[in-house]
């Protein structure tokens, strides 16, 4: 055991045994530890002693904690408890020991693992938003890797809290004093202005940027000269290979707040395109994950629901009694494997393209009813064209605009995306996938065409499987985890009453 870890015999903390430092920074030591009263291993975060007599730092801390416990999202850390017990401030989260990215990236990340880590932070960040949280310090030594593939945001010890009915706001800064870290900051940040969602997304293009090239966009002699950096140099050019992620990027790091992307959920939306385009252009370097099956059921790739597996693990699926199940499975991996290689990222794309078709508007929406002029014939009387007048055919209250008629190019793009949206569905490809999942299919297609029937009835039967999955959790005895898929189907369908029982149902004692 290292030396630093030496002070373990001394620190007792009732309830955990301590088993070894892991992590340790300026105001607190995280070790590994067993919560005894479930015998599973915990990171056990603890203030450091100088600073339990600090108001400050202790706010700090205990706002950390119950900023957490209020994100339930499988990129979000997650936190068990936190107290005050002999002498000690302690907070106990999930432990995970996959590193951070930080640490990752000294051995080298290939394009679509930064892309992956960018899409699943982001999700994180969206949905800390929605819940009017702003993390205010995005860096790769809080993201922590799960496994290989899936991260999780962690450190929300300077987030600050806006527009919450009731919340307190433990700030541990005053008005015009920046807080972070200052290589990635945004330039509000740098400058102590106030900060929005859009920081955290800057941030993130910071993280980008590093985990791409293995530099920081913007480096100097001390704190303030690269805060000056943030606020007045460009936005440094990427490596030639990287080119098609430069207008993500600029996006991303844009100097004014209003040029970024004006939700998490966006940006996420657009790698997830990214990635499609790129897996379509390079075999070599952007390949669809492959499923595995085994013969005693079907394992698809898709959102967690193992009790002791990663919460973002493949979800098992029970063996059927006829072979119509599975094969359909198999066919539908194939299929959307092969649109993965191509097909769907252009139908996607399409969908992503303003509604407002390139020709100009009146050659889609003539006037209503006025017939095209015709030429004058010389044994035609003046009188006649007077006698009947264009405007005297018409209403003298006019209907209501009708939409446009979809194109046939339109309308073959919606019945594909809705095929797709179907395939996705049959296996459980609900919404973690941005950009390639169900949700996603439905949700352009109703982009498209607003009233689309079909889109609308594919959203709710995600929202009805929600309601399945998480009845099985519930009756395996993972009511978090049954509790997590609720609201993931209430982002879907807002309204839903049977998701809306199952919130209420689970928010009561166990």
């Amino acid at each position: 055991m290292p030396d630093e870890a030496g002070s373990n015999s001394k620190l007792l903390i009732p309830g955990y045994q301590i088993t070894e430092l892991i992590g340790r920074g300026g105001m607190a030591s995280v070790y590994l530890a067993i919560q005894e009263s479930l015998g599973r291993e915990v990171a056990l975060k603890v203030m450091a002693p100088q600073f339990t007599g600090d108001e400050n730092f202790t706010n700090r801390f205990v706002k950390e904690g119950r900023i957490i416990a209020r994100l339930s999202h499988p990129h979000i850390v997650t936190i068990y408890d936190i107290g005050f017990k002999e002498g000690h401030y302690y907070m106990a989260m999930e432990y995970i020991g996959g590193g951070t990215v930080k640490e990752q990236l000294a051995q080298g990340m290939s394009l679509d693992d930064c892309l992956v880590v960018i899409q699943q932070i982001g999700s994180a960040l969206g949905y800390a938003h929605q819940h009017d949280f702003i993390h205010r310090d995005v860096k790769p030594a809080n993201i922590l890797k799960r496994y290989p593939g899936a991260y999780v945001l962690s450190d929300f010890g300077i987030a600050k809290g806006s527009n919450v009915a009731g919340a307190t706001h433990m700030e541990a800064t005053a008005t015009g004093v920046a807080m972070g870290t200052p290589h990635f900051m945004s330039p509000e940040q740098a400058s102590g202005k106030g900060v929005t969602n859009r920081s955290d997304i800057y941030s993130l293009g910071v993280v980008l940027y590093e985990m791409l090239t293995g530099e920081k966009p913007y480096n100097g002699p001390d704190p303030f000269s690269v805060a000056l950096k943030h606020l007045n140099d460009p936005v440094p050019t990427l490596p030639e290979q990287f080119a098609e992620v430069q207008p993500v990027l600029d996006r991303m790091m844009a100097k004014n707040p209003d040029e970024r992307y004006a939700t998490a959920e966006e940006m996420v939306q657009e790698i997830g395109m990214l990635r499609m385009r790129l897996m379509a252009n390079s075999q070599d370097t952007m390949t669809a994950p492959v499923p595995s099956m085994t013969p005693g059921g079907s394992t698809i790739p898709t959102m967690p629901f193992g009790p002791n597996g990663p919460r973002t693990g493949p979800v098992p699926i029970k063996p059927q009694k006829s072979g119509s199940k599975t094969g359909l499975i198999i066919g539908a991996l194939v299929l959307l494997g092969a649109l993965a290689g191509g097909g769907y990222w252009w139908y996607s794309q399409q969908g992503q393209t303003p509604v407002t078709p390139r020709e100009p508007i009146a050659s889609i929406n003539p006037p209503k009813s006025e017939p095209e002029p015709q030429p004058a014939k010389t044994d035609e009387k003046p009188a006649n064209t007077e006698t009947k007048p264009p405007v005297s055919t018409q209403p003298e209250e006019p209907p209501a605009p009708t939409p446009p008629a979809l194109s046939a190019e339109t309308q073959g793009r919606i019945q594909r995306l809705l095929e797709i949206g179907d395939l996705h569905l049959s296996i459980d490809r609900l919404t973690e996938y941005p950009g390639s999942d169900a949700y996603y299919a439905y949700t352009t297609v109703l982009s498209l065409d607003s009233d689309n029937a079909k889109a609308k009835q594919g959203l709710q039967r995600i929202a009805n499987r929600y309601v399945e999955l998480a009845q099985e959790q519930m009756d395996a005895g993972e009511r978090d985890f049954a509790a997590e898929l609720v609201e993931r189907g209430l982002g879907v369908v807002p309204t839903d009453a049977e998701l809306k029982r199952l919130r209420k149902q689970l928010s009561g004692p166990r």
